[in-house]
């Protein structure tokens, strides 16, 4: 029986492109759980390239460290969220940058984090600092400049995929800065609780935005690299695209895991061993 059909006046044929990126996206996730070891295991070795997982700079969990420390946790935990406000609301389609007091917060969010983060390294070295340094500022400063990275990767990817966009910004205004902050509160007190029943859910999105944070690099660096952005009209068009740049990023992350245990075995344990 023939599997085309006819749509305004001319035969054609259904695409599994709608579900090249899914179908990709869930195999690898039935790849990750069916892998040997548990959950902590194997989110800890998924990101093991891409951050040192200091344990004193690390939420706990049930008892259990997550695999970024505290202030990559709320930047990957921060992106995830806000991007998916961002789906949710239609987002991904603008093609302004957003009004200049939401850009200068955003700026102020990553320049905070800066702060945080060099005052904690000083400290590390054992110079004197302004302040103790401590897991709750590591995680909100990281949360605030996840919302800026997901800010800039809508606006990256609607200027690079879409052949027609839309007039408007990612963050409309300070009011809907504000609301994303406040979206990040649940996710806060979730992840300073120490329950355990939120691990196994937290490690697990961890790892997904962190290979979605590289997919999105990659696909808009590809797109521009090969002169064929702006070429989109549904999300469908950019199935390809999206494919190959996930499996980029499980690759880029697979070969930063093995590089980092290479040299763990080469020089010495690292302090999660």
């Amino acid at each position: 029986m023939s599997t085309s059909f006819i749509a305004r006046g001319r035969v054609t044929r259904p695409t599994l492109a709608p579900w090249l990126f899914p179908g990709t996206a869930a195999l690898l996730a039935i790849l990750f759980v069916a892998f040997p070891g548990s959950i902590a295991d194997k989110a800890h070795l998924a990101v093991h390239g891409l951050c040192a997982q200091t344990p004193s700079h690390s939420l706990i969990l049930g008892g259990q460290r997550l695999p970024f420390d505290a202030r990559m946790t709320g930047i990957y935990a921060g992106a995830l969220s806000t991007s998916a406000w961002f789906f949710w609301r239609g987002r991904f389609r603008g093609w302004l940058l957003p009004p200049p007091r939401v850009v200068v917060a955003l700026v102020a969010s990553v320049a905070a984090m800066g702060v945080d983060g060099a005052n904690s390294l000083a400290r590390d070295l054992g110079f004197a600092t302004p302040y103790a340094p401590n897991n709750t500022l590591r995680l909100a400063t990281g949360l605030a400049t996840g919302t800026a990275l997901a800010t800039a990767l809508c606006f990256l990817l609607a200027t690079t995929l879409w052949r027609t966009g839309e007039n408007r910004a990612a963050v409309a205004g300070m009011r809907e800065w504000g609301l994303l902050g406040l979206i990040q509160l649940p996710i806060a007190a979730a992840l300073l609780s120490g329950i355990g029943v939120f691990y196994a859910p937290a490690a697990l999105l961890l790892v997904v935005a962190a290979g979605g944070v590289i997919a999105a690099l990659l696909a808009a660096s590809g797109l521009l690299a090969l002169g064929r952005d702006r070429r989109c009209l549904a999300w469908s068009d950019a199935a390809v695209a999206g494919t190959l740049a996930l499996l980029g990023a499980v690759a880029i992350m697979a070969l930063a895991a093995c590089g980092r245990l290479a040299l763990e075995a080469a020089v010495g344990p690292s302090p999660l061993t």
